[in-house]
Parts: structure tokens; C-alpha cells; sequence
């Protein structure tokens, strides 16, 4: 059993970011979720809104559009294409982004993710179809503003973990630098197909630079909240 939103709220003092996972029909879950987060959500520097697809999903989310205003921050649509899956194929890419596409369509205010279904193919789909903004070319009005790893890049670092366990050491990650560089090492790679190579990433010193302050987050399940 998950905690009521009241126990969440002493940790909005101290984070940046909150991704709220949501489910079509759970309106009134969603009001009272919010009800008791936003008066204390004037410092947030990021709203991430998760759902799955479903045949009312652009009338739910212009629903929970009305419901969080006013918004002190920049919101984020991540559209949850194929929940938890961490499949390789590519026809889990091609959920993800038939998704994406869909809440594009839409043209709700905010930015809009993928996830759910992402995966070594998403972003050769998205250059392919146009959805990622490229300065050198003609894009569609609306592009995707992100994509999120999940399920696929915890299966990426699962052999670098095994390795830690069972080496009987100490299993946080950052007190092996070895396995902690090989980790770094995929993360690089599945980020720089969106943002190319990143300034400042130093095998010695651990350091992946790049500038702006980090951004910590929270995120809730409001089905398991409630």
C-alpha cells in the first residue's frame, strides 16, 4: 500500500520535477491527488503527466489540462505507448510512437515524450517520420520533446548489477567506478542519439557536465496513492 498524498508533501519542498501516472477514467482520482499537492507546488520547475492510450485518452488528458490550472511550470505528456515493456523490438517502437503521434494530433498545451515501448529503434523512427525538430530541415509543426527510458535501460545496466552483487562488495553502483563508467558508458549512448555527444564527460573524474543544475524528481502512481 502506497502512502496518501499527504505524506508526499514534505518532499515538494526539496524537488524540481514531478511525474504523476494516471489512467483513463480516474478523473476524480486525479482531482483529489492534486487537490492536496498543488498548494504546495509553487517552486516545481517541471509537471510529467504519464498515460497509456485508450479511445477517451485526448478528452482525459484536456480534462486533467483544466484540472491542474493554474500551472506554475512547464508540462511534460509522456505517452506511456507499450507500460513497463521493455522490449527490444520494433514493434514496441511503433506503439510508442503511433502514440506520440496521436497526442501531437491533439495539440495540447505542454510537451509531449515518449515511453513505454522506447527502445535502440525510437529515435531512427522519429527521424524518419519527421518528429524529432532538426534545424537543417523542413519538421511538422508539432515535434517530441523527449524520450524516456525505462524498463529498456534497466535491462541495459541489469549484467552491470549482477557483476556488482556478485562480487560481494558493496552494492552501490558509484562505489565500483568500473561498472559505474560501463553504466554511464550506456547511458551516454541512448541519450546521444537525441542530444549528440555530451561536453564535459570525463572517465577520471566521473564528471558528465554539460552545464544546468541537476533536477530532482518525484514520481507517483495515483492509482496506488488513493
Amino acid at each position: 500500500m502506497w502512502p496518501p498524498p499527504q505524506a508526499l508533501l514534505p518532499w515538494l519542498d526539496r524537488i524540481d520535477a514531478l511525474e504523476i501516472h494516471t489512467q483513463i477514467g480516474r478523473e476524480a482520482q486525479f482531482s483529489r491527488l492534486w487537490a492536496a499537492l498543488a498548494p504546495h507546488c509553487d517552486r516545481l520547475k517541471l509537471l510529467a503527466i504519464s498515460c497509456p492510450d485508450g479511445g477517451d485518452l485526448i478528452a482525459y488528458l484536456c480534462h486533467l489540462w483544466e484540472r491542474l490550472q493554474p500551472l506554475p511550470c512547464p508540462l511534460v505528456w509522456q505517452t506511456d505507448g507499450r507500460p513497463m515493456s521493455g522490449d527490444l523490438g520494433m514493434g514496441a517502437t511503433r506503439a510508442a510512437v503511433k502514440l506520440a503521434q496521436k497526442v501531437l494530433a491533439a495539440d495540447l498545451p505542454g510537451y509531449v515524450q515518449l515511453a513505454g515501448g522506447t527502445n535502440d529503434h525510437t529515435v531512427s523512427k522519429l527521424n524518419a517520420l519527421g518528429l524529432i525538430a532538426q534545424p537543417s530541415r523542413r519538421s511538422p509543426s508539432r515535434t517530441i520533446a523527449g524520450v524516456a527510458y525505462g524498463s529498456y535501460a534497466r535491462s541495459a545496466i541489469a549484467p552491470l548489477l549482477k557483476s556488482l552483487n556478485e562480487t560481494g562488495a558493496d552494492t552501490a553502483l558509484e562505489n565500483s567506478p568500473e561498472l559505474l563508467w560501463q553504466a554511464v558508458t550506456q547511458a551516454r549512448r541512448l541519450v546521444g542519439q537525441l542530444k549528440g555527444p555530451l561536453p564535459g564527460a570525463s572517465h577520471e573524474g566521473f564528471s558528465l557536465g554539460g552545464g544546468g543544475a541537476p533536477v530532482d524528481t518525484i514520481k507517483i502512481d495515483e492509482s496506488r496513492c488513493l
